[in-house]
């Protein structure tokens, strides 16, 4: 079995760990290669695959590794064995970080532009792992950031459970103590086929009204692209 290239930190001696990329992986096309999401729409067989070579890659069993149903939040779950499979297949709860202290037991997240951070606790035998926002929001000094997402991000004519952000959700988060606004935009969907590629105007006021009311009430805006598969699998042919 291959093994995928990966980082380790000196700061996690003594527990088995890595930081893997994209590279060494089974997948084609836009999960290329080492997509380890069970819920993307890879085969999964391939996904199985990149998985165990990641556990393989640490020591660990590949039904011993686990991860979660990321939703953008600040849940913390315990995990002591692998999650109980519904229908054949694991269950994972909805969360963004893990910790356990059981032996053997591989807890890890997945990232796209987001940051993956480890933890170890080696006087109380606990590790951890978490999903948390992308390190540019540290260019805006950055402490606590709401990610508001399942709105712009969805795809046209769907709907993820989201709502729209009105301005007294604003007011709530920076009442709350939170500086800083990620706002995750799906543009591509509202965006012409040929140049200039112009925004839909109804769409991008709904964007701007979001974007200039944060900034009234004095909090930082993360504004970003996502998913835009076509651009990562054909950059050249999708650029505009």
């Amino acid at each position: 079995m291959k093994t995928p290239p990966h980082l380790k930190s000196d700061l996690l001696t003594g527990a088995a760990h890595g930081f893997f990329g994209r590279e060494g992986g089974v997948s084609t096309g836009v999960f290329a290669s080492l997509n380890a999401g069970p819920g993307s729409d890879d085969t999964p067989e391939n996904v199985a695959e990149n998985r165990a070579r990641c556990a393989a890659a640490i020591g660990a069993e590949p039904a011993r590794l686990i991860t979660l149903y990321q939703i953008h939040s600040a849940t913390i779950v315990e995990a002591e064995a692998p999650w109980p499979a519904v229908n054949g297949a694991p269950a994972p709860p909805k969360a963004d970080g893990v910790v356990t202290n059981t032996p053997g037991l591989a807890i890890g997240v997945l990232t796209a532009d987001c940051m993956p951070y480890l933890f170890i606790d080696r006087q109380a035998g606990v590790i951890g792992a978490a999903h948390a926002e992308e390190p540019i929001a540290a260019a805006y000094d950055a402490k606590r950031c709401v990610n508001l997402g399942n709105a712009f991000e969805t795809p046209r004519g769907e709907s993820w459970g989201g709502r729209d952000t009105n301005m007294a959700d604003l007011d709530r988060i920076k009442a709350a103590g939170f500086d800083t606004v990620r706002v995750p935009v799906r543009w591509d969907d509202y965006a012409a086929n040929q140049a200039p590629f112009r925004i839909e105007e109804s769409f991008f006021k709904q964007v701007e009204k979001v974007v200039y009311g944060a900034l009234e009430r004095d909090l930082n805006v993360i504004l970003n692209i996502h998913h835009y598969e076509e651009l990562m699998e054909e950059p050249r042919a999708n650029a505009r």
